[in-house]
């Protein structure tokens, strides 16, 4: 399969950001963010749940979708934003603080695409035909690959009020 000229760009970015985040010895002494899906908002779980099921269902044999991150403290996401501000690298991030993934329960998840245990395929094609899973099981359910300035092709989120009950 060939690389799209996004997806090689996305995944120069990340390798890019995971040398600057070790070489900042961020990725030593920092705890991982969290990917378990309940930590984040219900409406997100049911959301995940549903759109990894039918992205599955309808692509069966594409890289497997799995979540980077449903939360992370204040702590990492200073880091995150100090990148390309106070520290080495491009901006990763444009929120200092009070983002989606730092409230709990959050109220955003970030996917990535396996191929095999050692591989991860980052796609444009992907992030896309996943998008449109949620988008169809939860259209509540922003993706960040719809934003006009930066464009974040892994991210997820919802913004409206969480029904209770």
């Amino acid at each position: 399969m060939a690389v799209t000229y996004y997806g090689k760009r996305l995944l120069l970015l990340l390798v890019w950001w995971c040398v600057i985040l070790s070489a900042a010895g961020y990725l030593k002494t920092q705890p991982m963010a969290s990917r378990k899906i309940e930590d984040c908002i219900k409406t997100l779980q049911v959301a995940w749940v549903k759109a990894e099921a039918l992205y599955k269902q309808r692509h069966p044999t594409a890289p497997k979708v799995f979540l980077t991150c449903t939360h992370r403290s204040e702590e990492e996401q200073l880091e995150l934003y100090a990148i390309g501000r106070t520290k080495p690298g491009r901006i990763v991030t444009n929120l200092k603080k009070g983002s989606n993934h730092n409230c709990y329960p959050s109220r955003a998840f970030d996917v990535a695409f396996r191929k095999n245990p050692t591989t991860l395929v980052w796609d444009a094609v992907h992030f896309t035909a996943f998008a449109k899973c949620v988008a169809e099981v939860a259209p509540m359910v922003k993706w960040g690959g719809n934003w006009k300035k930066f464009k974040d092709l892994p991210h997820f989120e919802f913004t409206g009020e969480e029904e209770v009950g």
